[in-house]
């Protein structure tokens, strides 16, 4: 579906600048169908955002990321987000 992380960029492997993040879900094992995160984390320091979503689909996870840019400003959202680095879950197939 997408691209391998190997092909991740050095510069965004070395850990040197702030703004590259990763994401990735998690569902709640006792109730997975109310208790969904969304997981963005900075590969240098580690700031992490976390947020619930609906359910575990591309359309909440998009939502989700277009209410955030929204509540930061697309100018800001672009300064903040450098990268984002997903695995190739079906809930990131429309990143």
């Amino acid at each position: 579906m997408g691209r391998s992380i190997n092909e991740r960029p050095a510069y965004i492997n070395s850990r040197s600048e702030i703004g590259h993040f990763e994401i990735d879900t998690v569902v709640s094992k006792k109730d997975s169908m109310d208790n969904i995160l969304i997981v963005l984390t900075d590969r240098l320091s580690r700031y992490t955002m976390i947020f619930r979503i609906k359910d575990k689909s591309s359309e909440s996870v998009n939502k989700k990321l277009e209410e955030l840019k929204s509540s930061m400003g697309e100018k800001v959202s672009y300064q903040i987000f450098k990268s984002l680095t997903s695995d190739n879950g079906l809930e990131f197939s429309r990143l």
